[in-house]
């Protein structure tokens, strides 16, 4: 304001003053109060240092907040700037982040306040912000301008897709995870777009083609088991790994034929059967009969037995997941049985007794020499997955079956497949 300007302000006031009966003193006060106002600034400078005036004049040692002088905003604590203030701070226009005791509107990041943790940008909280937004401790999953530490799900920055529990990224997690684009491979807090294979999340397993789930693979069981791969055919068939990880080519079948066993109802692969024969006569030479049981087995049969276990386990009380997993512990689902293939025979029954006949007792000391192994021993149920079936006997040739024996590997082990 100018001084000439000043003066015709102040000698009107005195005028007015003058004729409404009011004392100089009081009036010169009222004239001081408002040129203050009219400047708009709470912060003023007495002896040297930044004061806050209250309303009335006088210095309020009790306020701390945000106040103005000429020179922008600032953080006033006990009625000063408090120049070692670095954070959140309020004014009528809403929260501001200040860096050593002023407003700094170049600020983009994550502050606390007294209500949590805030995304700022350009200086002030951005309550229309959701997304990732990175603090002094790391990355955290922001709703609404606010850390939200019961977030978890997925989220994306500039490096990409990440993973988030209670609104942290958690890097030790390793499963499926969904975003709006799909299911998606997470290993080390981000998707893995090199992953392929199967994963589960809470609706069962599937398969993961380049990190992503590919839901053109359909697998009836995959609500409980994952998914098969298709088993390696390009090696020896004798030692043709087929279970619940590696299932049969749909074709293979196409260059197999089938004949039947020991003048039975039996049938397996035309290049096992002649190998089963000669273990059952010489068997038989021993005062040991081997009858079939069953042996090859058509996928649809395979199926029906399967689905027939699952439908007894859920009258037992299981449900659908946990019958189906029990099932494929005592029936392999089609696709994924020696039988399919017809490399397998049981022999006798179907029954733990068998452990116990002069049957079983013929086979542990002599199959090895016939091309034929117990395929699914007690010992080594966590690797096949498959309970102890003393009944089940699977061809892999002589020189692999006597290998197996004197190791005490099953097939997955003799493979490097366990």
């Amino acid at each position: 304001m100018k001084k000439t300007t000043a003066v015709k302000i102040l000698s009107a006031v005195f005028a007015l003053s003058f004729a409404l009966g009011a004392y100089p003193a009081e009036a010169a006060r009222q004239i001081s109060l408002s040129v203050s106002a009219s400047e708009g600034y709470d912060l003023r400078k007495t002896d040297g240092e930044w004061k806050y005036y209250a309303s009335d004049g006088s210095i309020n040692y009790s306020y701390s907040g945000l106040a103005k002088n000429e020179y922008g905003w600032w953080y006033v604590s006990s009625g000063e700037i408090d120049f070692s203030y670095s954070g959140l701070a309020k004014n009528q226009y809403g929260w501001f982040y200040v860096k050593e005791g002023k407003l700094d509107l170049t600020y983009n990041g994550l502050a606390d306040n007294e209500y949590g943790t805030w995304y700022v940008k350009n200086g002030k909280i951005d309550t229309s912000f959701t997304g990732m937004a990175k603090g002094n401790d790391g990355w955290r999953y922001v709703k609404n301008g606010k850390v939200d530490k019961k977030y978890t799900g997925m989220a994306k920055n500039q490096y990409g897709w990440w993973y988030f529990s209670n609104g942290k990224i958690d890097y030790s997690f390793v499963g499926l995870a969904k975003n709006d684009y799909g299911w998606w491979y997470i290993q080390n807090g981000t998707i893995n777009t090199k992953y392929n294979g199967n994963a589960r999340n809470d609706y069962g397993y599937w398969v993961v083609k380049n990190g992503k789930v590919d839901m053109s693979a359909t697998w009836k069981y995959n609500y409980a088991l994952p998914t098969p791969s298709v088993a390696d055919t390009s090696g020896s068939w004798k030692l043709l790994l087929v279970n619940r990880d590696y299932s049969l080519p749909k074709n293979y079948l196409n260059s197999v034929s089938l004949v039947y066993v020991c003048n039975s109802s039996e049938r397996l692969d035309s290049r096992v059967a002649p190998e089963y024969e000669k273990m059952y006569n010489a068997a038989a030479k021993d005062g040991i009969y081997l009858t079939p049981c069953s042996g090859y087995r058509s996928y649809d049969l395979q199926k029906r037995n399967f689905e027939n276990r699952i439908s007894s386990n859920i009258s037992y009380g299981y449900s659908k997941l946990n019958a189906t997993i029990e099932a494929s512990k005592v029936i392999l689902p089609p696709g994924t049985s020696e039988h399919n293939a017809g490399l397998a025979m049981d022999i006798i029954c179907v029954q733990d007794s068998f452990e116990y006949s002069p049957q079983y007792k013929w086979l542990c000391a002599h199959a090895q020499d016939y091309g034929f192994i117990l395929r699914y021993p007690k010992d080594k149920q966590s690797i096949t997955k498959i309970v102890f079936e003393p009944w089940h006997w699977r061809y892999v040739g002589v020189d692999a079956a006597k290998a197996m024996k004197n190791s005490g590997q099953c097939l997955e082990e003799y493979l490097g497949k366990a």
